[in-house]
């Protein structure tokens, strides 16, 4: 959000709902409290809800939401990112309500609120126009007389409106889009294969007036009318009908990938990916209060910004680079706009292709981490050994992964069945002279191993619930999703261990990576 890029609004506000459902349900309400906010609900279209809003009650609500909202800060850096994305949503809605129904005073609260997420994301023309802006605005009224600053604020004069409806306030640059660039890039517009010329230009101008009149006539002779509802159109069923859908869809996401999780550090959701101690995007807004006290005083020609002090979202992690030893985030897609647009020929795009323009080789990671390997595309280009392997005094070392999944179990079986299963197999068809190695996962998944790339890939994947078992309980899920889990994996490791030694095997379990543990053994055994 923070990054300025003109995207579409409504996956935000739909975020914002999702999050606003999980926080409400934190919030111990009184009975009184419900009744209130049921009233409100079942009333809403009566006209007097804002009315409510400010009353007493509802005072009290808000309280007990903001006070949920500094608790659920407290439980770490990534519970504060999203609390902050909360609040920075309610600002862009507020900014929204504020053009579209003419709210002089809120649309400077607004501006207002914005100032600190503008210096610390390093958008600088943002944050100093605003501020010259606001500046301007607040001496308004001794600069216009009475009756003109009374229209400007208190009857919505500020904003544009092309309807008579009250939630039809447009910014200046959409009327522009909505009007004029509109008719101009349109069928028969000036864009149209006709070529602005000047002759061209004065013909559409002194056309459009007329155009009017033939199109006020069309519409009388063949009785057709164009008239307007006062329904807006995010108020109607079918868009009701899909807005529910989706926010069901986020909350879904947001079961699987809990928004405030209670961890020291901060951690992509969807990735998994843990962020250092210079990741700071979820202190923006203190940062920027403290760039914004360090300009106070200072001319405005004077001012000067360093990039350096920006704050460093996750992406920088994954897509960035190092410019006179400053960290710079990059967006690759944004990048390759940037030199297609620039090149003045195929030639020099060639030229510029020649560089990596990726923070990573793409051939061989991914958003995550190392992409995954096709272990059979290696196994192919292992040499047939034709030569017959006696199978006497043999001593097998077994892969305990292979082994998790290689036996196969239902929900329903009771785990001490489970762990007798994984032992009868491995007497069947190894005998009792062999070697069980298990792995054993760090708690820590930002410790560098062999498995850290895969460990995160899975994090991306849904996983089951914690499960804490004993033998003599039941399975209350499928194989494959209790082994999902890594934790409830390490729980039945351990419990195999137990069996496995009891029966008279020999049991390693070694902490990532016990393929060098496998081959230590081999070479240790003679083979």
């Amino acid at each position: 959000m923070m990054t300025g890029h003109a995207y579409a609004i409504r996956g935000h506000p739909l975020t914002h709902l999702a999050l606003g459902r999980i926080i409400l349900e934190m919030v111990e309400f009184t009975e009184e409290d419900k009744i209130e906010i049921e009233d409100v609900l079942e009333n809403f279209d009566d006209g007097n809800c804002e009315l409510k809003l400010q009353q007493e009650p509802f005072a009290t609500i808000s309280t007990r939401v903001q006070i949920q909202l500094k608790k659920l800060e407290q439980n770490g850096p990534t519970a504060k990112l999203w609390i902050q994305y909360f609040r920075m949503v309610t600002i862009a809605k507020q900014f929204i309500e504020a053009e579209r129904t003419g709210n002089w005073e809120l649309h400077l609260s607004s501006i207002e609120q914005m100032l600190p997420f503008f210096h610390a994301s390093g958008h600088f023309n943002y944050a100093l126009s605003s501020q010259l802006y606001l500046q301007d605005m607040r001496q308004l009224q001794s600069k216009m007389n009475f009756r003109d600053y009374s229209n400007f604020v208190e009857k919505g004069f500020f904003t544009i409106r092309r309807l008579d409806k009250f939630w039809s306030g447009i910014w200046s640059d959409m009327t522009i889009e909505q009007t004029l660039m509109r008719s101009m890039k349109s069928i028969d517009g000036l864009t149209r294969s006709r070529g602005i010329t000047d002759s061209v230009l004065s013909k559409w101008i002194l056309g459009m007036p007329i155009m009017q009149r033939v199109s006020e006539a069309i519409e009388e002779f063949t009785d057709v009318l164009s008239s307007s509802t006062e329904q807006h159109v995010d108020a109607r069923p079918t868009r009701q009908a899909r807005d529910n859908d989706d926010v069901e869809k986020l909350l879904k996401w947001f079961s699987e990938h809990p928004p405030f999780p209670v961890l020291d550090r901060i951690v992509s959701l969807s990735t998994g990916i843990l962020g250092g101690i210079n990741i700071n995007c979820h202190n923006s807004q203190k940062i920027g209060l403290d760039r914004m006290k360090a300009i106070v005083g200072q001319n405005f020609s004077e001012i000067s910004f360093s990039r350096k002090k920006r704050v460093l979202a996750l992406s920088a992690i994954t897509s960035s680079g190092k410019i006179a030893d400053t960290v710079i985030p990059i967006d690759p897609t944004l990048l390759y706009q940037r030199i297609s647009f620039a090149k003045e020929s195929q030639d020099q795009l060639k030229k510029y292709l020649e560089y990596e323009l990726a923070p990573y080789p793409l051939f061989l990671f991914d958003k995550i981490g190392l992409r995954k390997s096709q272990k059979s595309a290696m196994y192919a280009l292992f040499q047939a050994i034709e030569d017959t392997i006696t199978s006497g005094d043999v001593c097998y070392v077994i892969d305990g992964g292979f082994l998790l999944h290689k036996v196969v179990w239902r929900k329903g079986e009771i785990f001490s069945f489970i762990s007798d299963k994984y032992v009868k197999y491995v007497q069947k068809y190894y005998g009792r002279k062999a070697i069980i190695v298990f792995d054993g996962y760090s708690e820590d998944i930002a410790k560098k191993s062999t498995k850290t790339s895969e460990r995160l890939r899975r994090l991306t994947k849904p996983t089951s619930a914690d499960i804490f078992f004993e033998e003599s309980m039941s399975a209350t899920m499928s194989q494959d999703k209790f082994l999902s889990n890594e934790k409830n994996k390490a729980r039945l490791i351990t419990m195999l261990k137990k069996k496995f030694q009891n029966a008279g095997y020999l049991v390693k379990q070694h902490e990532e990576g016990y393929a060098h543990h496998l081959n230590s053994f081999g070479n240790g055994l003679g083979l």
